[in-house]
């Protein structure tokens, strides 16, 4: 299982606060930060253009058939979303480095 598989598990726990623990247990959220924080935070330090594909790797992994890509993501997209977005754009990116391609 490649490592962006691996995060795009973490969409499949059954609640927010596993999701949470998960994020801690890695270390990525600081203390006091909420979802929304952290999801703006590793936003920010991702690649435009990275991003936008994990946002879209997140969209085909969740199945989403019946809204558009543009429309889910500025409507109904979570803080997890953005969060899992930006650790498959840091992934992306490492693999870019190393001249790999997925």
């Amino acid at each position: 299982m490649s490592k962006i598989d691996e995060i795009l598990k973490v969409l499949d726990m059954k609640s927010e606060k596993e999701q949470e623990d998960w994020l801690w247990d890695r270390k990525l959220i600081h203390e006091d930060e909420s979802l929304a924080s952290l999801a703006f935070r590793l936003r920010d330090e991702a690649e435009p253009h990275e991003f936008d594909l994990g946002l879209y790797e997140v969209y085909l992994y969740l199945k989403i058939a019946d809204v558009a890509f543009g429309f889910w993501a500025r409507a109904y997209c979570k803080p997890i979303h953005w969060i899992i977005a930006a650790l498959i754009a840091k992934e992306l990116a490492k693999e870019n480095a190393n001249g790999q391609d997925r």
